[in-house]
């Protein structure tokens, strides 16, 4: 780990519609964090997931979901404070498998200090699929939320007026 004190992880397959929504996010922080902050696109196994988070005090998770709500809906979960939601236990979900690593790392007392996991309900999975706009304008308030959090972690993060 380098000196960044949070891990924001950006989550899907590009060229796979609504899956980029992860990656989407972490583009649209670029500039926008401060050094404490590590930005990372990622699809990967959960266990490198799981790995790449060691030693940071705060990990922040960003990806598609399919739970069946309307697509762009956004799902927040502090997940050091309680289990996911089982709805998000599927394939089509960040990363498959995901979900359930956070789960195990959590019975193996391997959890972050603090995790949170945003969820971007998707409809557009397969690839060469276009991203649908509920999707894409969600990444952006996906990213907002993140640079708020940032703040709350008393990590100092800049939004710019610049929306993408």
């Amino acid at each position: 780990m380098d000196e960044a004190s949070v891990l924001v992880i950006g989550v899907g397959v590009s060229k796979h519609g609504d899956s980029s929504a992860g990656k989407w996010v972490i583009k649209r922080l670029m500039g926008k964090t401060a050094p404490g902050v590590r930005l990372m696109e990622q699809v990967s196994d959960p266990a490198f997931l799981l790995e790449a988070w060691r030693g940071y005090s705060a990990v922040i998770l960003a990806g598609a979901v399919l739970s069946g709500a309307k697509p762009g809906t956004l799902f927040r979960f502090e997940a050091q404070k309680k289990h996911l939601p089982p709805v998000f236990f599927s394939k089509k979900t960040l990363v498959p498998g995901l979900f359930e690593g956070i789960e195990q790392a959590r019975v193996e007392g391997s959890l972050p200090p603090r995790l949170i996991v945003y969820g971007i309900e998707g409809k557009r999975f397969k690839e060469g699929d276009k991203m649908a706009e509920d999707v894409k304008a969600a990444t952006l308030n996906v990213a907002e939320r993140i640079l708020l959090d940032l703040r709350h972690l008393s990590v100092p993060a800049v939004l710019t007026a610049d929306r993408g």
